[in-house]
């Protein structure tokens, strides 16, 4: 990331990178977010972070159809 960088400060260079993994976010200037090919939020790392609000809980299944029906009967 830090060649990315110096491109970015010293020539100039706009630098698009495509990940899925959040945390790679948190390096770059601003943040795009699609769904299904539109754009659901653009923003910097921070401010989307604050759009956000409240804690990001992940859970990890074995039955997810099964553990996604119990959390919409319950909310």
């Amino acid at each position: 990331m830090n060649y990315l960088q110096r491109l970015r400060d010293k020539e100039g260079v706009t630098v698009l990178l495509t990940t899925h993994l959040i945390d790679e976010g948190d390096r770059c200037d601003r943040v795009l977010i699609l769904h299904q090919g539109i754009v659901v939020a653009l923003g910097t790392p921070d401010s989307l972070k604050e759009q956000i609000g409240g804690d990001v809980i992940v859970i990890a299944t074995k039955e997810p159809e099964k553990l996604r029906d119990m959390i919409e009967a319950k909310f």
